[in-house]
């Protein structure tokens, strides 16, 4: 998703090598942070599918995951803030469409889209 963003916002020679050494560290991070977000997730549903109800494990669990979830998120923002650093306005407004582009589809697909319910249902 990254490399696809960046392909989009053609980036100029000058740009790149700016952002090597910072996007490195973000992909490194991102990698780690999903193998954590990957054990998080499982952990929970080990929790929710217990044989014995344990609403403790599953708070836990829950925790985990969110606090997970908020590192990635920490992450990409930080990410974020070095390109904009970078970029030119029409850049930066590009990719502010490309923002609002995407969570368009995102709530389309996940909140009202006409077949939303039934592509969730098709795919069990």
């Amino acid at each position: 998703m990254l490399e696809r963003m960046l392909d989009r916002l053609d980036l100029s020679e000058e740009q790149k090598e700016a952002l090597d050494k910072p996007l490195q560290a973000h992909r490194e991070t991102m990698d780690a942070d999903r193998d954590k977000m990957f054990e998080a997730r499982r952990s929970l549903e080990d929790a929710v599918h217990a044989e014995t109800f344990d609403e403790a494990a599953i708070r836990h669990a829950v925790r985990a995951v969110a606090e997970v979830e908020a590192g990635m998120a920490v992450s990409r923002a930080g990410m974020l803030r070095d390109l904009r650093k970078v970029l030119t306005p029409a850049q930066r407004d590009k990719l502010e469409t490309m923002r609002q582009n995407r969570q368009e589809f995102m709530q389309e697909r996940f909140q009202g889209g006409p077949d939303s319910g039934r592509r969730l249902r098709d795919r069990d």
